[in-house]
């Protein structure tokens, strides 16, 4: 929206640096927050991905549990497992934790973002009032 009002209405620019300056800042602030957004993405997808392998070799343990054993011994074996399970996801979480600070913008960032954002616009604006 902010690129197509700088970009159509061209023609009734009046102050040229406001513009160029303007455009700079949207165009800045959109592409951070574009790879921001890519790479929270690619992080989240990698950490669901190794958290499906671990369910799923789990989940394979399960069905290996061998079908004479008594139904008592059974249980035990998938508490056991279950427990194991819990306690992965537990320390998953944990780390994920950690990982996301690391990988996340704070809302400082996010309000710094926003703050270029409508500044860009502001200058962006500007560019068609003066002279």
């Amino acid at each position: 929206m902010i690129a197509g009002f700088g970009f159509t209405a061209i023609s009734y620019v009046k102050i040229p640096w406001f513009f160029i300056i303007g455009q700079f800042i949207l165009f800045l602030t959109i592409t951070i927050a574009m790879f921001w957004v890519k790479k929270t993405f690619i992080d989240e997808s990698t950490r669901f991905k190794a958290w499906i392998l671990e369910l799923s070799d789990i989940i394979d343990k399960r069905m290996m549990v061998d079908p004479q054993w008594n139904t008592e011994k059974i249980k035990k074996e998938m508490d056991d497992i279950e427990s194991k399970s819990r306690d992965l996801a537990k320390k998953m979480k944990t780390s994920d934790t950690d990982k996301r600070k690391e990988g996340r913008f704070s809302n400082g960032t996010i309000s710094v973002l926003l703050a270029l954002f409508i500044i860009g616009g502001l200058v962006l604006l500007f560019s068609f009032v003066g002279k």
